[in-house]
């Protein structure tokens, strides 16, 4: 879970970040197939709380991981309190394997009205993954909201 802003504003660079020409392109692509420059992962924003404290996150919904992870940033910002520790070694792209202690965490998370609540087991994890970056309002967008096939 990434700590964020909500309500940003169209302007804010994580929203609409400038691209410096002086610097090379780097895009992530999972197919050789993408007419796209940019990968959407599934997120969704939610409330954490602890102890009175309240924040909005943005959490990425991965259907293909074991565990949950919060970032070490929100568990600071909310001074959660470690349950545990626990070592996990992490299968990479390719093959790799990284080993890592991780605190362990609980945990409540909320949809925005707090109608609907949870309370999960989450690892920290120093960075959770690079800016992600959200559907702009623009033709594919529109597209969507239409129902259209996106990916002709």
């Amino acid at each position: 879970m990434c700590f964020v802003k909500y309500k940003q504003k169209e302007n804010d660079k994580n929203i609409n970040p400038k691209a410096d020409e002086s610097k090379p392109s780097e895009k992530t692509v999972l197919t050789n197939q993408s007419i796209f420059n940019e990968i959407y992962l599934q997120t969704l924003v939610v409330r954490i709380s602890n102890k009175g404290l309240n924040h909005f996150v943005r959490v990425i919904i991965d259907s293909g991981s074991t565990k949950s992870y919060i970032s070490k940033f929100v568990e600071e910002k909310l001074g959660l309190k470690s349950i545990g520790k626990e070592t996990v070694t992490h299968g990479l792209f390719g093959g790799s394997e990284k080993t890592e202690c991780h605190n362990r965490y609980n945990i409540q998370l909320s949809s925005l009205d707090t109608r609907n609540k949870i309370e999960i087991e989450v690892m920290d994890q120093k960075k959770i993954c690079p800016t992600i970056p959200k559907i702009k309002k623009c033709l594919l967008f529109k597209r969507i909201k239409r129902k259209e096939n996106i990916f002709e």
